[in-house]
């Protein structure tokens, strides 16, 4: 589950600004309770520095995850939530001479040791994490290289965690995906470059089908070539995608009677990490709203 400033029985996720380009994940502690989650967020320009995290605040009630990723330059957070409120955070670790994907999860008292989920001396960059309702968590991310790759892989809920799959083609190369569980499915999407006639850049969602295989679909192409940022969400029944369409669109996707819908763009005028969220907020309201 991927939840956006929302209020929860036992957490709610807090945005702080005003530090330059620092990302932290925080919990606050009331007795035994898990209370807040907080995350301060550099308000630089888009595209935002995926490097830095940084303590919001310290002291007694306070238990900081991944204290020392500002020293190291570790990649930002991504972050979702189990049923029972408890969040599961992911993120690349800077090993110095290439980044590793690090996952770390809320026990109820404290944040786990950060479990390593890749090795090798490759680039493992921008996981995206998405758990269901029963608590099996998927972790998703690409590594850097030529062709670039993307991985999914799964923890179903009380077992451990299956082998990486390989959701991009042979002759594919894919950059910055996200995941998401809908009707039953489980679906990843990234952009790759595009061979349309004056674009540049293509959201591509993938869909893994009985026996493994995935089915690829080109969800929407864009004359954009920085970094898309495309996100699947999946609530209340219902599924869309949304990316940075340009620097004044962000676009965004339905999944509708088992299609995807023609793309529709929203104003994005704010080219600060808090401009983004907020159109994707306003998306969020319009797709669950019809």
């Amino acid at each position: 589950m991927r939840r956006r400033f929302g209020l929860q029985t036992l957490a709610i996720v807090a945005i702080v600004f005003g530090l330059p380009s620092a990302t932290t994940a925080e919990v606050s502690r009331d007795s035994a309770s898990l209370s807040a989650i907080l995350m301060s967020v550099g308000d630089d320009a888009d595209p935002i520095s995926p490097l830095g995290w940084s303590p919001y605040r310290s002291g007694q009630t306070v238990m900081i995850l991944n204290a020392d990723g500002v020293v190291r330059e570790d990649g930002r957070p991504d972050i979702a939530w189990r049923a029972d409120g408890a969040p599961v955070v992911v993120w690349a670790w800077n090993l110095g001479t290439d980044h590793d994907i690090a996952l770390s999860e809320w026990d109820g008292f404290a944040w786990t040791e950060p479990a390593f989920l890749t090795s090798g001396i490759s680039d493992d960059l921008d996981p995206r994490v998405f758990v269901e309702l029963d608590g099996t968590v998927h972790l998703t991310w690409w590594t850097d290289g030529t062709p670039s790759a993307v991985y999914v892989m799964s923890r179903p809920a009380g077992s451990g965690w299956l082998a990486p799959v390989l959701v991009t083609g042979p002759e594919e190369s894919g950059r910055r995906p996200s995941v998401a569980v809908f009707d039953g499915a489980l679906l990843v999407a990234y952009e790759r470059a595009s061979d349309a006639p004056g674009m540049i850049q293509e959201i591509v969602v993938a869909t893994e089908q009985p026996g493994g295989d995935f089915a690829y679909e080109v969800v929407a192409a864009t004359a954009r070539a920085d970094r898309l940022d495309a996100v699947l969400h999946a609530e209340r029944g219902k599924l869309w995608v949304d990316w940075k369409q340009d620097e004044a669109l962000i676009g965004y996707a339905e999944r509708e009677d088992g299609a995807w819908a023609v793309a529709s763009p929203l104003a994005w005028t704010d080219p600060s990490w808090i401009g983004v969220e907020l159109v994707r907020r306003d998306v969020r309201l319009r797709v669950l709203v019809n």
